[in-house]
């Protein structure tokens, strides 16, 4: 939507336009179209190879101070034109620019805008400029800037209905355990800055497994040797109640616990996967109580994982499409090598996505190989499923672990498809791309949005 003009019609087309009076006006006018097109929403103005590369300098020209302010502290615009310039230098030429015109013709602001390019610039390596949210990426790294943080959390306010946000909690405490599987066995929670002890609770002759902590870091979950989990308000040190349910639930006895990695409406939620690893459940957490929600999933096989992933908007587990017993098929003459990964989604509690995946492959000539006969194959040499890994909604790619220890780490490319369940056994040999072998763990961050392998190898 663009032409371009020699500098002589560039040159006629402005004799008309000598008088800075007469620039300002049809800046101002200018703007004002722009205001009734997107109705002062300015990141919502739709990219028409202009708008967002040239807005800020037409409003110095109009010398619009209001509407100035209103972007510089826009951070919806901001994320919106660093996607469209693909690279955030614009945006700080942009930012510096305005705020010198502010300070040049006097405008007192309390305000320090150009604390924002100092931000972006000085972490620029890790921002991953097509998924990138400048709302998220200052709510974490401008949180000890009171003017920053208090806009980032008005931006939270005005995004809550479409987008999820995790932040740091003020009062960060370590908590852990101490003397674990002794006669004065406890759990600790510690000052982070002073390391001084807060509370503690007492566990005695307890073998304490796993420790989970709340988004806001208030509640703790404790799992001993026999699955069960005693949950806790740290604040006021105390046990929490389960309210009694019709299936006469009494205690939290599961093999899997998780709290949601942000506050949902400002409450604290968990999930958890039963004994039999057959079934999730959503609880919430009111008070000093917890209640089981209607939110429910029920798997006809043994469910191997459970995560909250996109912020806790969603969650993703996997399964066999078998028995096993020893790591083995129950009937190695007519089992099905798959396993299923879904993705539901917290809010609507739909199932959004389903990928089918080899659960045992081989290696054969540098190549993995799905196996279909059992019986072909030593067990050493066989492979199970033991991690998927989502980076996010916007990858086509899983991260999978085969083998528990000295495991194949590897990438597997998802093609876009509007099947589901999409179907990645038939094609496996040519999308599962090896990344490292002799792999023990792997951790998926998503801060910042860009995804972080870490791996632990032996």
């Amino acid at each position: 939507r663009y032409c371009e003009l020699h500098d002589l019609m560039i040159t006629y087309l402005g004799q008309h336009i000598h008088q800075q009076d007469d620039v300002k006006s049809v800046n101002q006018r200018l703007i004002r179209g722009y205001k009734r097109q997107c109705n002062g929403k300015w990141f919502t103005h739709e990219d028409d190879g202009y708008y967002f590369q040239n807005f800020m300098y037409h409003t110095i020209q109009a010398d619009d101070k209001d509407v100035l302010k209103q972007v510089l502290k826009d951070f919806n615009w901001m994320t919106a034109k660093i996607k469209v310039d693909q690279t955030i230098y614009n945006l700080c030429q942009d930012i510096n620019d305005g705020t010198n015109y502010l300070k040049e013709n006097n405008v007192e602001t309390l305000r320090k805008y150009n604390d924002i390019p100092n931000i972006l610039e000085r972490y620029e390596y890790l921002l991953e400029i097509d998924n990138i949210d400048v709302v998220q990426v200052l709510l974490v790294l401008g949180d000890k800037i009171d003017w920053i943080k208090e806009q980032a959390l008005k931006s939270i306010e005005e995004n809550k209905e479409e987008i999820n946000y995790w932040k740091i909690v003020e009062d960060l405490r370590i908590i852990g355990t101490e003397n674990n599987i002794s006669v004065d066995c406890k759990i600790v929670i510690k000052d982070y800055k002073s390391t001084k002890t807060e509370s503690s609770i007492s566990y005695s002759n307890l073998w304490i497994l796993h420790v989970e902590i709340s988004a806001d870091g208030r509640i703790i979950a404790v799992s001993n040797f026999f699955r069960g989990w005693n949950v806790y308000n740290i604040d006021q040190n105390n046990e929490m109640k389960i309210l009694k349910f019709e299936d006469n639930t009494q205690s939290l006895k599961f093999s899997s616990f998780k709290f949601c990695s942000t506050l949902q409406d400002n409450s604290v939620i968990f999930m958890t996967l039963s004994d039999d690893k057959k079934q999730i459940k959503i609880w919430n957490v009111n008070g000093n109580q917890i209640s089981l929600s209607n939110k429910v999933i029920s798997s006809p096989n043994r469910i191997e994982w459970i995560e909250w992933i996109d912020n806790g908007s969603k969650i993703i587990l996997w399964c066999r499409r078998y028995e096993e017993n020893d790591w083995e098929p129950i009937d190695k003459n007519n089992w099905i090598n798959e396993c299923q990964i879904e993705i539901w989604c917290l809010q609507s509690w739909k199932r959004l996505q389903v990928f089918q995946v080899p659960s045992v492959i081989v290696e054969r000539n540098h190549q993995y190989l799905i196996v279909n006969n059992w019986k072909d194959y030593e067990p050493s040499k066989l492979n199970r499923l033991d991690y998927v890994g989502y980076i996010s909604s916007h990858s086509r790619s899983l991260v999978l672990k085969y083998g528990k220890y000295g495991g194949i780490v590897g990438l597997l490319t998802i093609e876009n498809s509007n099947l589901n369940p999409i179907n990645c056994v038939d094609q496996f040999t040519n999308t599962f791309h090896p990344l490292l072998p002799n792999a023990d763990d792997v951790v998926i961050t998503d801060s910042l949005q860009p995804a972080y392998i870490s791996v632990e190898t032996h």
